[in-house]
């Protein structure tokens, strides 16, 4: 088995992979929605008594209250993720007859495509599903491949294929760039919720071919970023645009604002003012220097760009 550090296939060809799957990102509110007794259907229902679920094509729930995200079972077999609104996000992996356990925060789906992706456990698709296999994450790794195929002995299965690599968990890329962040801080000029939900409105607006191509370029720049000894050490995060992964994030171009100005609402992510310069036409809309360091400057961009809405 062959561990890979850098990206093992070339940037283009994951572009090309993800622009031919259209996954749908859905973030859920804090309601809860609780499983009530019903022997015709599926049922569940809000704090308030509103029935929120109420389905004959669900034969099974796997969760009693859905605060995020659960998990149903369909008459076609299938398991099924849904939010805290009845909305269907995506096919969950199934296995021993229930749905995919939660390791490192993260659990694999199943994608319209039949490939292998993973979501969190927000209900939000954090890797595609453009693999033919995935294992689950174990510390922080989980063993992946774009080929081979499934075999039976006896009653277990198991995939086999000659080309497996290993994926980093996105959830230790962000721990590294927090660890990043923490020796700039500042005190940070804040955003308001409004502002805030009219961002992640904004953003939500985009196409999902973007989203998508958005979502797993950005990892790859990240752990490209991470697992690279001359930008870790690196104060200038401007030399994270000598990358070849930046370039690709570039190339797609000002489509994707709206999403850049959704991640820097956290301030561990103002290196991303790097590629929001790169793709803003319009200079008057950034936010060159500012007291206090990028933190505040991130901020101050996304208040700007705000501001021209």
């Amino acid at each position: 088995m062959k561990k890979i550090i850098s990206p093992i296939l070339s940037i283009a060809l994951f572009t090309t992979l993800i622009l031919l799957f259209l996954i749908h990102f859905q973030r859920v509110d804090a309601q809860s929605i609780y499983k009530c007794d019903n022997e015709k259907h599926i049922c569940y229902k809000n704090s308030d008594g509103k029935t929120i679920v109420k389905s004959k094509k669900y034969t099974i729930a796997f969760t009693d209250t859905i605060t995020s995200i659960g998990f149903v079972g369909n008459r076609k077999g299938k398991i099924i993720g849904i939010d805290n609104h009845g909305k269907e996000l995506f096919e969950v992996y199934k296995i021993d007859n229930g749905p995919d356990c939660v390791s490192d925060g993260l659990f694999r789906i199943i994608g319209k495509n039949g490939k292998v992706g993973f979501a969190d456990t927000c209900g939000v698709i954090v890797i595609p599903p453009v693999f033919s296999y995935a294992t689950p994450f174990l510390d922080g790794e989980a063993k992946v491949t774009f080929e081979g195929e499934e075999q039976k002995q006896g009653e277990y299965q198991y995939w086999e294929s000659n080309q497996w690599f290993l994926l980093t968990s996105p959830n230790l890329l962000n721990h590294s760039m927090n660890e990043m962040a923490t020796s700039t801080k500042f005190d940070t000029p804040t955003l308001t919720t409004e502002e805030k939900h009219k961002v992640k409105e904004l953003a939500a607006q985009a196409p999902d071919s973007i989203k998508t191509c958005f979502s797993f370029l950005l990892y790859k720049w990240n752990y490209a970023i991470t697992h690279n000894r001359e930008m870790l050490l690196s104060s200038n995060t401007y030399s994270y645009s000598k990358l070849p992964e930046f370039h690709y994030l570039k190339s797609i171009g000002k489509q994707i604002i709206p999403l850049i100005m959704e991640q820097l609402i956290e301030p561990s992510n103002f290196h991303l003012l790097v590629l929001y310069e790169a793709v803003q036409e319009d200079s008057r809309k950034i936010v060159k220097d500012h007291t206090g360091g990028e933190q505040n400057r991130a901020i101050m961009n996304v208040k700007r760009w705000l501001g021209s809405k």
